[in-house]
């Protein structure tokens, strides 16, 4: 059962992995949706019963996770494809190694937060958080099918709103991407 578990976090850290250095499509649902769901999540998951305490740390983590999204989206490279895709631009991203050195600082900060607020780990939960968190990673759609509280969350949601604030300030031409497209026949 070991030798599976290997070869499964070795095919995800490779796809993962493959994904950073190659260009892959800048896709409008990631840019919209994801940050939008885990905001979402954010506010249904803090208790009904919140205290001071609570929002200090979530501001605490949301300033954080705003700073790493930050620091992977500065060294993001992007290529115009020259095409067009439903009337927008198709925008090709390469995420590189700020973004690896941040997603994994994101996983750390992960395990430091349930720690922290009591949740007993041995080497398979953190074994199974790091897969689960590789899977969340690869493909957004499936956060919907883990628990995960509001702390997490919260760290999600402004990792990824950091990111793709920053790459869109950085990169005009991502902005294009989520822009409401123009027919000819629209006028000003």
């Amino acid at each position: 059962m070991l030798i599976w578990l290997i070869i499964l976090l070795l095919f995800l850290l490779h796809t993962l992995v493959k994904g950073t250095f190659h260009y892959t499509r800048i896709k409008r649902w990631r840019i919209i949706l994801i940050p939008t769901y885990t905001l979402f999540m954010v506010i249904i998951s803090v208790d009904r019963h919140p205290t001071a305490e609570k929002f200090r740390f979530l501001a605490i983590i949301f300033i954080v996770g705003m700073l790493i999204g930050k620091y992977q989206a500065s060294g993001v490279q992007i290529i115009d494809t020259g095409k067009r895709r439903l009337g927008r631009p198709v925008i090709m991203a390469k995420r590189n190694w700020p973004y690896l050195i941040g997603w994994i600082i994101i996983f750390s900060a992960d395990i430091a937060l349930q720690l922290y607020f009591g949740l007993h780990m041995n080497s398979d939960s953190i074994t199974d958080e790091f897969v689960e968190y590789i899977i969340k990673n690869l493909n957004p759609v499936l956060m919907v099918f883990f628990h995960t509280d509001w702390y997490i969350w919260t760290l999600t949601a402004s990792s990824y709103l950091g990111y793709y604030y920053n790459l869109v300030a950085r990169l005009p031409k991502v902005h294009q991407i989520w822009q409401r497209k123009h027919s000819p026949n629209d006028h000003y």
